[in-house]
C-alpha cells in the first residue's frame, strides 16, 4: 500500500508525510511546490517519492491499494480566485479517484465536499472529510487516528466502510 499525500511539500503535507514515514509507510507526494518546499520532505529515507503536478490541469494516476490524502490547496490574488483554482484541483483529484477507486480517500478541504460525499454514495469509495481550522501537528495525529480508525481489520476486510462524514480539526473547530 502506498500513501499519495497531495500538497504533500505544503504546512500540513509535510508533516503528514513526516509521521507516515515514521510508521514506515511508503508515500508518494503530489506537488506543484508553489507554496510547499522540497526541503520539508524526508526523501533519504528511500521511503517518498515526489512528482511535480499541477493538479489545476491533469489528475493523478492511483491504485486500488492506494490510500489519497488530498490536502492541496492553492492561494490566488483574490478570495475568488483561490476559490476556483481550488475547485479546479479538487475536481481533478476527484475525477481521479472516482475512475481508479482507491482503497481510500481522505478530502482536507470544503470546496467541493459534495463532490466527495457523492465518491461513497455513488460509487462506493470509502471517504473522509476533514475540515480545518488550524494546522500543524495536531492535525496530522487527528488524521492519523480517523485513518487507522478507517482501515481496522474489522472495517477493512468485512467491506464494512462506515459513512463519509465531517471531522473538524483544530483548536477553535465548530461543531
Amino acid at each position: 500500500m502506498t500513501h499519495v499525500v497531495t500538497g504533500g511539500a505544503g504546512k500540513i503535507g509535510s508533516h503528514l508525510v513526516a509521521a507516515l514515514v515514521a510508521r514506515g509507510e511508503k508515500v508518494r507526494v503530489i506537488d506543484n511546490f508553489s507554496r510547499g518546499s522540497m526541503k520539508n520532505l524526508p526523501v533519504a529515507t528511500g521511503q517518498v517519492v515526489v512528482k511535480n503536478l499541477n493538479l489545476g490541469v491533469v489528475g493523478i494516476p492511483l491504485l486500488p491499494e492506494d490510500v489519497v490524502w488530498h490536502l492541496a490547496a492553492s492561494k490566488e490574488r483574490t478570495e475568488y480566485e483561490t476559490l476556483l483554482s481550488n475547485l479546479r484541483i479538487d475536481c481533478n483529484v476527484i475525477e481521479s479517484v472516482r475512475k481508479q477507486k482507491p482503497r481510500l480517500f481522505i478530502y482536507a478541504g470544503t470546496v467541493a465536499s459534495q463532490l466527495v460525499r457523492h465518491l461513497y454514495v455513488e460509487y462506493n469509495v470509502p471517504c473522509v472529510i476533514v475540515e480545518f481550522s488550524e494546522s500543524g501537528g495536531e492535525a496530522v495525529e487527528t488524521l492519523l487516528g480517523w485513518y487507522d480508525f478507517m482501515l481496522t481489520p474489522q472495517t477493512l476486510y468485512e467491506g464494512k466502510y462506515p459513512q463519509p462524514f465531517i471531522a473538524y480539526i483544530g483548536k477553535g473547530a465548530h461543531t
